[in-house]
Formats: structure tokens, C-alpha cells, sequence
């Protein structure tokens, strides 16, 4: 017997099914996992705020070093940060995954409760039913953007898919700006230091050509 058939334990003279018991059991789990979906997107906005921070606080920190060392040593140091926080977020992106796969799994068995006690989705809404409204709508979406694909685009997308959708899910392009970013005081200081240098030597110079004209007499 498969383990989507057995959620439910079958009726018989030998075996006292507790409904209300179970039904309680199902709803409690639900909740929690609820609950815990909910705070994991939280994490995901907190987890973004400090990204959005630390780069904001490394440029402002590379604006007032005086050497190229501090500021590669800063950029490089928000960079690997960012990617750990990339790597954190994938994983509880993966969580939430699993959290929603169980979360349907428990709609799916009050929903035969509701079937063997004469209920149907034709009398009532049925509920809960939040994970599957989700999962079908991504399913909905993905079908209607997806471009026909040929054998070999097929074959990379069977590969790379899940890979794919799993760092989109986990906003990755967002990551890979701030990345991007992080390296810009970098390009900054270089660019400060080559119009600070030209000034220079234009303000060398100057004193020179001048100098240069007033010492010559005309005849």
C-alpha cells in the first residue's frame, strides 16, 4: 500500500478510528507548519535588509579610506558575505519547499476525512487548501511562459531546471547586484585616484608654462 493511501486509517470491526482525534492532530501540524513557512519569509526580508545595509555601510567606509588595500579588502569582504547570506537563503528556501510539500500531504488527508464523512467539495469550500492554491497557481504561471523547447533546450532545462528555479525562488538576480555593487567602491577610488593624480600634474604644469613666458624678451 503507498504511503498516500495510508494517511488515513481504514475502517473495520477491529479498529477504532479516532476522526476527531486525527482531524485535531492534522490541524495542529498544519498551523505549525504555517507558522514556520511565515517566519522563514520573514528571514528572507531580514536577511535582504542586512545585505542592502552592508553594502550601503561598505561604500560609505571605502568613500573615507585612503588606500586601494582598505577598500578591496571591504568590497571583498561584503562579497563573500553576500554569498554566504545567498547560501542561507537557498536553504531555507529549500525548507519552505518542504514545509508546503507537507502542508499539502495534510490537506490532502482532511480532505478524504471530509470525503468519508459525507462531505464533498460540491457542499462545502474546502479547507485548508492554501498550500495547493499556491502550488497550482506556480504551476499555472510556469505553464504559461514556457516556451515551446527543442530535445537538446529540453535536456538542459531537465538539468539546470531545478538549480534554476530553486536560486530564482531564492531571488538570486537580487543577490547579484548587491554583489555587483559590492565591488563598485573598487572602480570609485581608482577613478578618484587618476582625477586626483591628473589635477596634479595639470597644477605642476602650469606653473612651469608661465614661468616659461615670463622669462622670455622680445627683441
Amino acid at each position: 500500500m503507498s504511503m498516500a493511501t495510508s494517511d488515513i486509517p481504514p475502517k473495520g470491526p477491529e479498529f477504532q478510528f479516532d476522526e476527531a482525534g486525527y482531524r485535531s492532530r492534522l490541524a495542529d501540524e498544519y498551523k505549525m507548519l504555517q507558522d514556520k513557512i511565515d517566519k522563514i519569509g520573514a528571514f528572507g526580508f531580514t536577511i535582504k535588509g542586512w545585505s542592502v545595509t552592508a553594502v550601503v555601510a561598505a561604500s560609505v567606509a571605502s568613500g573615507t579610506a585612503k588606500s586601494l588595500v582598505a577598500v578591496v579588502t571591504i568590497s571583498v569582504g561584503v562579497a563573500i558575505m553576500l554569498i554566504f547570506f545567498f547560501h542561507f537563503e537557498v536553504q531555507q528556501v529549500k525548507l519552505s519547499r518542504l514545509f508546503g510539500s507537507r502542508a499539502m500531504r495534510i490537506e490532502v488527508a482532511l480532505e478524504r476525512i471530509n470525503r468519508r464523512s459525507g462531505m464533498t467539495a460540491r457542499k462545502f469550500l474546502q479547507t485548508p487548501y492554501l498550500a495547493h492554491e499556491i502550488a497550482l497557481r506556480g504551476m499555472a504561471k510556469s505553464a504559461t511562459h514556457r516556451p515551446p523547447q527543442s530535445p537538446s533546450t529540453k535536456c538542459l532545462v531537465d538539468h539546470f531546471g531545478p538549480t534554476y528555479r530553486l536560486w530564482r525562488q531564492s531571488d538570486f538576480l537580487f543577490y547579484l547586484v548587491l554583489f555587483v555593487a559590492s565591488f563598485a567602491p573598487i572602480v570609485a577610488f581608482n577613478w578618484q585616484s587618476r582625477s586626483t593624480t591628473s589635477t596634479a600634474a595639470q597644477t605642476i604644469s602650469e606653473p612651469r608654462s608661465s614661468g616659461g613666458s615670463a622669462g622670455m624678451v622680445p627683441k
